[in-house]
């Protein structure tokens, strides 16, 4: 199932104060957890059509925030510390940044030790 962990979406709310029946801002988790899409989305046109450009608009917004997230964790030492950046995105891509960013790190320290640095994979 595409939608299997998606409980629901978040309808935005228009200048008059009431809530719009098919434009959307927010992805929303089973377990609660809120996800911005990367911008609205309105729902017109054929269903199946429609669904189709969601899922876009899904993935599109995932990589937006994914690449964010990545880029950030570079910083962890000097900006914001790892346990606080955790908060900063959601969980999902928070695991997928962190192993990005792994193994970027374990990838470095492997090539200094095959350029003679003994000590490179102990100092990772």
């Amino acid at each position: 199932d595409c939608y299997d962990a998606l409980a629901n979406l978040k309808f935005v709310t228009l200048e008059d104060g009431s809530q719009s029946n098919k434009t959307v801002d927010t992805m929303i988790a089973k377990d609660g957890e809120e996800v911005p899409l990367h911008e609205e989305f309105t729902m017109e046109g054929e269903v199946e059509a429609y669904l189709n450009r969601l899922t876009e608009s899904m993935r599109k917004s995932l990589k937006v925030i994914l690449s964010d997230a990545v880029e950030k964790a570079v910083n962890w030492e000097i900006d914001t510390p790892r346990h606080e950046w955790l908060f900063d995105y959601p969980a999902q891509l928070c695991i997928t940044g962190t192993q990005i960013y792994w193994t970027d790190e374990t990838q470095l320290a492997l090539e200094e030790y095959e350029g003679g640095q003994e000590d490179a994979v102990k100092r990772y």
